[in-house]
């Protein structure tokens, strides 16, 4: 179901407090409104969520973002570097809360960026003394040398780092592969097919290559037939029993084809939960999110504190697990 128009526009100014837009004084009702389109009884609910999660404090003056999202003067911050608007409610984004409490338990203020393009020079003097940036699941290289011009300490997180020399924490993905086709041999299933769509954007096309080279070799290993990304070779009378998804929607004329053979489609999806693939009976590999953040901040913290990381690439082997309706096999 599509969220309400009130939830969309309150997540976007959650997401502006967040980075730093407003330095005390946030917007009047009717100035939102008519930036919106929305009428007041609209915006009066975006307030009521927004006061209701500690963000913004209404007086007789006006209303003010809440002192512990207000830029602090003293340079200790964090900036959180998103390449593009963020695809979860903040709330439900458990390496940015894992993250924040951990920037927030050491004494700094988390400061989030979303801009697809950004001025970074005037990003970085209007966060000046900026304690550290920080780059969240996809990286730019852009942005990169511009922090290495100012000579901002950096860390990626969920991410090839080593693509652009980048510090970085991520999971090791050759072994969480491995382990998942040992998982589907032991559930004797050996014909699989992917869905990836490289074109889809660069953080796609750039992660995802690595991946499906070991892919292709750890599958050799175990004997699954592979019927690699085309539609055509897996709308087949023999189909995949099982398809890969690198975090995208399951195209409908592949469910649609499934579901007049009564076939059963079994997704693993790589990346996160689908919402809207619910109903269908889908399988995915458990990524611990919250590890990540705690790691990326340990590595983070020591090159704020001018200290040699003792590796450059943290690759965690995670335990992967295959879910069937939510519930481990």
């Amino acid at each position: 179901m599509a969220a309400e128009k009130y939830s969309i526009i309150a997540e976007e100014l959650k997401t502006r407090i967040l980075s730093g837009c407003y330095i005390d004084r946030f917007p009047a009702a009717v100035t939102l409104e008519a930036e919106y389109g929305v009428s007041s009884r609209t915006m009066a609910k975006v307030y009521a969520r927004l006061k209701s999660e500690g963000l913004i404090e209404t007086t007789p003056m006006g209303s003010f973002v809440s002192k512990e999202y207000q830029l602090p003067a003293d340079g200790r911050v964090i900036l959180l570097f998103i390449n593009g608007p963020h695809e979860l409610p903040l709330g439900e984004d458990v390496l940015y809360n894992t993250f924040r409490n951990e920037v927030k338990h050491a004494g700094f203020f988390l400061c989030l960026n979303d801009e697809h393009d950004p001025d970074y020079e005037t990003l970085i003097k209007k966060l000046s003394p900026v304690g550290v940036a920080f780059a969240y699941s996809s990286w730019n290289p852009e942005a990169g040398m511009i922090f290495d011009k100012y000579n901002i300490p950096q860390i990626a997180m969920n991410w090839f780092g080593e693509q652009y020399n980048v510090d970085c924490v991520d999971g090791d993905w050759e072994y969480i592969l491995d382990q998942l086709a040992n998982q589907l041999v032991k559930r004797n299933y050996r014909k699989v097919g992917l869905q990836l769509n490289p074109e889809r954007n660069s953080f796609i096309s750039c992660r995802y290559q690595k991946n499906l080279s070991d892919w292709k070799k750890i599958i050799a290993r175990y004997g699954i037939t592979d019927y690699g990304n085309a539609w055509h070779n897996m709308m087949c009378d023999e189909p995949p029993e099982v398809i890969i998804s690198f975090g995208e929607p399951v195209y409908k004329e592949l469910h649609d084809f499934y579901s007049q053979r009564n076939l059963q489609l079994n997704i693993v999806n790589l990346n996160r939960e689908i919402p809207e693939e619910k109903e269908i009976y889908w399988r995915y590999i458990g990524f611990d999110y919250r590890v990540i953040a705690v790691e990326g901040w340990k590595m983070l913290n020591m090159l704020i504190n001018k200290q040699q990381l003792p590796e450059r690439r943290k690759l965690i082997k995670f335990p992967s697990r295959i879910l069937f309706n939510n519930t481990q096999e």
